[in-house]
Parts: C-alpha cells; sequence; structure tokens
C-alpha cells in the first residue's frame, strides 16, 4: 500500500565545497586559495577537511592562507562591499584620503583634551566625540563603516590568527603616522559603544514591590 512505509529522510550535504569569491576574499584582506586536489577527491566521497595551520613548527610565524571554501561565498562578497564602501571601487582607493581624515580628527581630539601622550585616549570616548562634532561627520561615517566591515570579517569563519593579520593588512593601508597607529586604530573600531550595549536597567521608582 502506498505510503504504508515511512519515507527515508533527505539529506542535505554540508560538506560539499561551494562555489567561492577568490577575489573578493583576498581584497578583504585576508590571503585565499583555492581547493587542493586531496581536499576535491575527500568532497566527492562524502567529506572534506581544510587544513590551513602550517606545514610544521618552523613556518609558524608565516601568514596564514585560508581555503576560500570554507567561507560562505555570500558573506564574502558581503564584507568585499564593505570594503569598497569605505575605501572605494579597484582602482580608485582614497587610502590617503581616509588616512588623513583620520589623523586630523585623532590630532583635534587630542589637542582639545590637552592630551600629549596616545595612550592615553579612550576609545569610546573618541567615538563619542566624533559622532557629536558635525565638522567631521565624513570622519565619523568612516568609523562606522570600517566598524562594520571589521565585524563582518570576524563573523566569516577566521581563525584568530586569520582574523588578526586580515585586520592588520585592512588597517594597515590607513593608520596615520605618528601616535595613532593600528593598535590604537584597533582599539578604537572594536570598542563596544554605550549605545551598542544592553539598554541600562529602569530606575527604580521607589514604590517598592508588592508581596
Amino acid at each position: 500500500m502506498a505510503g504504508a512505509y515511512p519515507q527515508p529522510p533527505e539529506f542535505v550535504d554540508f560538506v560539499q565545497p561551494e562555489v567561492y569569491d577568490l577575489g573578493s576574499l583576498t581584497r578583504s584582506g585576508v590571503l585565499g586559495r583555492g581547493v587542493t586536489s586531496s581536499e576535491a577527491r575527500g568532497a566527492q566521497i562524502g567529506r572534506a577537511i581544510y587544513n590551513d595551520l602550517p606545514e610544521n613548527r618552523d613556518r609558524a610565524a608565516d601568514p596564514r592562507v585560508s581555503s576560500a571554501t570554507r567561507m560562505d561565498v555570500h558573506a564574502v562578497r558581503e564584507i568585499s562591499a564593505a570594503y569598497d564602501r569605505v575605501f572605494g571601487p579597484p582602482g580608485e582607493e582614497r587610502f590617503d584620503a581616509i588616512s588623513m581624515a583620520l589623523g586630523s580628527a585623532f590630532d583635534e581630539y587630542m589637542r582639545r583634551n590637552d592630551l600629549a601622550d596616545a595612550s592615553r585616549v579612550d576609545p569610546a570616548e573618541f567615538r563619542l566625540w566624533l559622532r557629536s562634532e558635525e565638522a567631521l561627520l565624513q570622519t565619523a561615517i568612516y568609523f562606522q563603516e570600517l566598524a562594520d566591515m571589521l565585524r563582518r570579517l570576524r563573523a566569516v569563519g577566521l581563525s584568530a590568527q586569520e582574523y588578526a593579520e586580515a585586520r592588520e593588512r585592512v588597517l594597515g593601508a590607513i593608520a596615520p603616522s605618528g601616535g595613532f597607529d593600528v593598535p590604537l586604530l584597533i582599539e578604537i573600531l572594536e570598542v563596544e559603544l554605550p549605545s551598542e550595549s544592553a539598554p541600562d536597567p529602569e530606575p527604580d521608582s521607589g514604590l517598592g514591590t508588592a508581596e
């Protein structure tokens, strides 16, 4: 009789290598690679193991090269689009203009707060100050778009070291000279601003709670 036996379950194969976009991945600061012949053969029999670790301990300090098919192609293209929104399309990148804008804003903040040492800068305070300065609106937008791009990059599936290296490549192109270096720029971009945190609890009305 039709329907007397349960239908076999349908499985979705999530290990099959998908289409990847090596160009978009590289543009996002990640050193990407395609699939090796052994990885492709493994995928054909139902398993795909991607090993992006160094070949031996002597090469542990080498830059990480990441298998592009480990990452969702749509997410990678979104990161690449976010990169273009900040820096401009290929061949028209505005690295120098962004670097000058960031450096000028930082110098102005230091001057107004009478700070001589960049290590005394509070990252969250600087971002909030930047938001409040109408004349620096475009610079505030740069920071917001950079922070958004880094959030997307963190979420794409990179290891901690892969992410750190990609972030260094992206920010190294625009970090101003002087005290405003890449480590400080990272702190400012990755700080959790009060408006992005969980809302504060409601104040106590003073009426107490019914027993």
